[in-house]
């Protein structure tokens, strides 16, 4: 989707559930060894969760990534209802290719209110 709505800092796409701050692992910390494009599509698991879904990723300021960079990025989840009243600023989350965590980050800002943990 190309609409965009405003925040008070941004320009975010419409189907943009998060905002996250990534660090993508070293290849010596088990990460990946190549740089990585934006519209990354990895695997996406909170930290405490048991759920697995795909998330696209649309990196804030950078079109790529190299190992070991932080940076922020949109997140849109795939399958959300696992997710609905799951997600609070601060969780902790990966991005795993398969079985190898590729990526930590947390919930900087929250854009879609059903996601948020509720009460």
């Amino acid at each position: 989707s190309d609409i965009k709505f405003k925040t008070a800092d941004n320009i975010y796409s419409a189907d943009t559930e998060f905002i996250g701050k990534l660090y993508f692992l070293t290849t010596e910390e088990g990460g990946r060894s190549e740089i990585t494009d934006e519209m990354y599509r990895p695997l996406f698991k909170l930290k405490d969760g048991l759920n697995l879904t795909s998330a696209d990723q649309k990196f804030i300021g950078k079109d790529r990534v190299n190992p070991g960079d932080t940076i922020q990025s949109e997140i849109r989840i795939i399958w959300k209802e696992p997710y609905l009243a799951a997600l609070y600023e601060g969780a902790e989350f990966v991005l795993r290719e398969g079985s190898q965590v590729v990526a930590t980050g947390n919930v900087l800002k929250i854009l879609n209110e059903q996601l948020r943990v509720k009460g």
